[in-house]
């Protein structure tokens, strides 16, 4: 009775631990098909005009929306100089996606601005779901040029009528101090471009 007492306890902390890893792992992974490139006509073209693209990507020191209650984190932005097309993915807790309309039915609606008061609504976005914890979706944004930009921001809002509504979340996804590397596109990303 002692040794299956013993066992039991044994297996509970495993467990425990298993799950503690678990929810440390995904609280900072975004899963590679969220971070996929999507392949738009702009972005095709400029592939098979060019051979390939000039792409870039950076870290985002603060990848959340709110310090006190995020509903929305971002990852994996990249800027394809060559086609003027920018991509990036959102995540938020599943939970939460429907109320935030932000579930595979929602409706809402990302816009980017710049330091010198433009903005641009995305052209499309896919929708992911993973772990039963987190909606993801990747937007893309054409006619992006950060030439001469200094910062980047993502408003996420509820409906099409952008204007008259106050947005879910804003996110700080570019600024020209942040260190950029050279994006390689992998094989299964350079496969969709040749389909």
């Amino acid at each position: 009775m002692q040794k299956i007492f013993k066992w039991l306890i044994l297996l509970l902390i495993a467990a425990v631990c298993g799950l503690l890893f678990f929810r440390m792992y995904t609280v900072g992974h975004f899963p590679k098909a969220t971070t996929q490139t999507v392949v738009t006509d702009r972005l095709a073209a400029a592939y098979a005009e060019n051979g390939g693209l000039n792409a870039y990507t950076w870290e985002i020191p603060v990848n959340y929306d709110d310090p006190h209650e995020p509903n929305f984190f971002c990852a994996a932005p990249v800027y394809f100089e060559s086609a003027g097309t920018f991509e990036i993915t959102v995540r938020c807790k599943l939970k939460d996606a429907a109320a935030l309309g932000f579930d595979k039915d929602g409706k809402t609606v990302a816009v980017l601005s710049d330091d010198a008061g433009a903005k641009v609504a995305a052209v499309a976005s896919e929708y992911f779901e993973a772990y039963g914890l987190y909606a993801y979706r990747r937007f893309v944004f054409e006619e992006i040029d950060l030439a001469d930009c200094n910062y980047l921001k993502l408003c996420l809002y509820p409906t099409a009528d952008a204007e008259s509504a106050a947005p879910l979340g804003a996110l700080a996804v570019y600024e020209a101090r942040y260190p950029q590397k050279e994006y390689r596109l992998s094989a299964k990303e350079r496969k969709q471009f040749s389909q």
